[in-house]
């Protein structure tokens, strides 16, 4: 409620809730003027006009005066500029707050006096005279707050705009990901604000959530069925022409290693703002960041690409060369020194790529940076802190394959015993059948679906074939979740290192 002395026009302020049924009775801290206030606001009492130190009447007791009696002084009220707890030394005594309030009756005063201090008093021996309305509790007055200007209040409220939706999500019924609690595995427990190499078994925390496992287990599986489409296309087109089939798959694993380096990076997004930053994402946002930084975050995996097929490149052309008669073996033989280089070379760049994939996500997110200023970044990484961050990557690889070890591959061996075991059994040859009868590269997956089933012989038929290929798919999904669980892992590890040797402190 906000209302102003009647005697000294200073401006107040009480909450409105605060105030009884009965009303409650209040001295300015300015003037030191009586005032009555009930739920309607402001109203002149019996003693308005008289300041506070005059004498009110005697009344019985009860109700208000009954609190004051028990307080020994009238509730506080502070005016604009502050209360007390507040004061930088440039109040005067008459804005401190109000000392307790004398019990001797006050005569009415027709015009209120100038403002002045108040003397610190006893409390009344008798309770003072309550209003008409008394009672209640006593509490020290707020500020008073700026009302909204007319033109902001009478403004109506816009309406919320509509989300946008994504393939990924039309109905928007993907909740975003909260972050995880974390691990606490003995002798792992993190000893300081900061990350540090202890920190690194939480990179199973970006493979907590079920729903962003199962989100990138479908990425992968749909990419790796494509490929492998592409590959059995480009094995019939090698059929016609053999260059022009090594073209078409060349093709095919750059465009599905782009796939499969975008997937990876929405993951990895995810994954830093949930593990690292602790905050909450989506699958939906990581897409649109990905999108957003679609040059920096394909682009610099496949340099490392471009450096290993260039050379691979070389390598053929040389080999052309050595198909010459007579002379193509010493020409093979005089460019061989250089040949070794550039494969060492390239194998370098691999083992680069290794080490420098799990942190590009990280370098990107935090840094801004492009594809070139991304590589001179990581670079720079492996110049200041190239021995830690060797030993952090291998740290975490061995953890990742550890676990994954003592979890996943004891489930995937199972698994395999059960459906070559029973499959083979009701299915006989022909389960083993299928491996060897899918087109194209549907047959590594089609044995991982048949348990590693594989039979030698037999007259397979178009019902092997098609089966071949249904059992690929299958062995696809199967694929896609395991890779999904180590991308996760691996990604999120890449976060960690990166907060590590950038000194980055937890959320």
């Amino acid at each position: 409620m906000n209302f102003d002395c009647p005697a000294c026009h200073t401006p107040h302020s009480f909450p409105a809730e605060e105030i009884p049924s009965s009303g409650i009775t209040v001295a300015c801290t300015q003037c030191g003027m009586h005032i009555d206030l009930t739920a309607e606001g402001a109203v002149s009492g019996p003693d308005l006009g008289a300041p506070a130190t005059s004498q009110a009447p005697q009344a019985p007791s009860g109700g208000f005066a009954e609190d004051i009696a028990a307080t020994g002084h009238m509730p506080e009220m502070s005016p604009l500029a502050g209360d007390a707890s507040d004061d930088d030394g440039t109040r005067t005594e008459a804005q401190l707050p109000v000392e307790p309030l004398p019990s001797a009756p006050e005569p009415p005063a027709p015009e209120p006096p100038a403002p002045e201090p108040l003397a610190p008093q006893p409390p009344a021996p008798e309770p003072a005279e309550a209003p008409a309305k008394g009672g209640g509790p006593m509490s020290r007055f707020k500020k008073k707050k700026s009302d909204p200007k007319p033109d902001e209040a009478k403004a109506p409220s816009k309406p919320a705009e509509k989300p946008q939706h994504s393939f990924l999500d039309p109905d928007d019924e993907m909740e975003p990901e909260r972050a995880p609690a974390g691990l606490n595995i003995p002798g792992f427990a993190a000893d300081s604000d900061q990350w540090t190499w202890r920190d690194l078994p939480a990179a199973f925390m970006g493979v907590a959530d079920a729903k962003r496992v199962l989100y990138a287990a479908a990425a992968f599986s749909i990419v790796f069925v494509a490929y492998f489409l592409l590959t059995w296309v480009g094995a019939l087109l090698g059929s016609l022409l053999s260059i022009l089939g090594t073209i078409f798959n060349v093709v095919a694993g750059v465009a599905a290693f782009g796939l499969f380096t975008f997937i990876g990076a929405v993951m990895a997004y995810v994954c830093f703002q949930t593990v690292i930053e602790g905050r909450s994402s989506s699958i939906k946002a990581g897409v649109t960041w990905a999108k957003g930084h679609i040059k920096s975050v394909v682009g610099t995996p496949l340099a490392f690409l471009a450096v290993i097929l260039a050379v691979g490149l070389a390598e053929g052309v040389v080999g052309l060369l050595g198909r010459i008669p007579f002379a193509g073996p010493i020409i093979w033989g005089l460019v061989s020194p250089a040949t070794v280089v550039l494969s060492l070379a390239a194998g370098l760049v691999a083992v680069a790529a290794f080490y420098s994939l799990p942190l590009y996500v990280p370098v990107i997110y935090c840094e801004q940076t492009g594809p070139v200023e991304t590589l001179k970044r990581l670079l720079a990484l492996f110049k200041a802190h190239g021995f830690k961050l060797v030993g952090y990557v291998l740290l975490a690889a061995i953890t990742i394959g550890l676990i994954f070890g003592l979890t996943v591959m004891p489930a995937l061996s199972i698994a395999n015993k059960l459906t070559a075991g029973v499959g083979g059994a009701a299915m006989g040859a022909d389960l083993g059948l299928l491996p060897l009868s899918a087109p194209g590269g549907f047959g590594l997956p089609a044995a991982l679906a048949t348990g590693g089933t594989i039979t030698m012989g037999g007259d397979p038929g178009f019902g092997h074939t098609l089966g071949g290929i249904f059992a690929g798919v299958g062995g696809c999904l199967l694929l896609g979740l395991l890779t999904a669980v180590l991308m996760l892992a691996y990604y999120t590890s890449g976060g960690i290192i990166y907060s590590i040797v950038t000194g980055r402190k937890k959320s």
